[in-house]
């Protein structure tokens, strides 16, 4: 025969179960909203988009880092107008765009670079530097020391933005047979150039 006590254990032991079967229908309705909210967001999205194309310069090939900076440890005298000033030590080349052999800078991608160069003359001598592309003359520098002033030699120096072509070749000429870019161990003239960024698609 059941006594009391048996009978409120009971009791709550059933007020446990509806409880607990509570939680179970409210869990249950959860998750069936949240399959739900999944289906609507597949059915609503749209087709798969075509692939993109590549990044501008993502080939291994064509290096999007390209720095060079030269410079000369000794003068070196014209021999003919227009005669190519050769550059023999080199602090930076990044990406291989100078070349050795002919001191031309030979741009590896399209994009817009930073070209500049520096030099001065020999003692109480007159030196026109010219910077070409692809034997365009593009910009020029004149330095001459008078022989009336304090200085001993006179600077030359310029600088510019310009777009180029990969392929395209920069390099430096001194202008006039005979004139003389002075330099020594501290390798006063030099040549420098980056890329500022890639010109896609040019």
């Amino acid at each position: 025969m059941a006594t009391s006590f048996d009978s409120e254990k009971i009791l709550l032991k059933l007020d446990e179960l509806t409880e607990n079967l509570h939680h179970m229908k409210v869990e249950h309705s959860a998750q069936q909203q949240r399959l739900q909210d999944i289906e609507e967001s597949v059915l609503n999205q749209g087709p798969k988009g075509e692939k993109g194309e590549s990044g501008c310069g993502v080939s291994q090939s064509t290096p999007r880092r390209v720095a060079f900076s030269v410079a000369r440890t000794t003068s070196f005298t014209a021999k003919f107008a227009g005669a190519t000033l050769p550059f023999t030590t080199i602090f930076t080349n990044t990406g291989n765009g100078f070349i050795t052999s002919s001191s031309h800078f030979r741009a590896p991608v399209n994009g817009s670079y930073f070209l500049t160069y520096f030099y001065i003359s020999a003692s109480n001598k007159e030196a026109h530097v010219f910077l070409y592309v692809n034997g365009q003359l593009k910009v020029g520098a004149f330095g001459y020391a008078d022989s009336s002033s304090n200085a001993k030699h006179g600077t030359g120096a310029n600088q510019i933005v310009l777009n180029l072509q990969a392929g395209d070749e920069a390099w430096l000429q001194v202008v006039g047979s005979g004139q003389v870019v002075h330099s020594n161990g501290n390798t006063y003239t030099t040549f420098t150039g980056f890329l500022l960024f890639e010109n896609c698609g040019n």
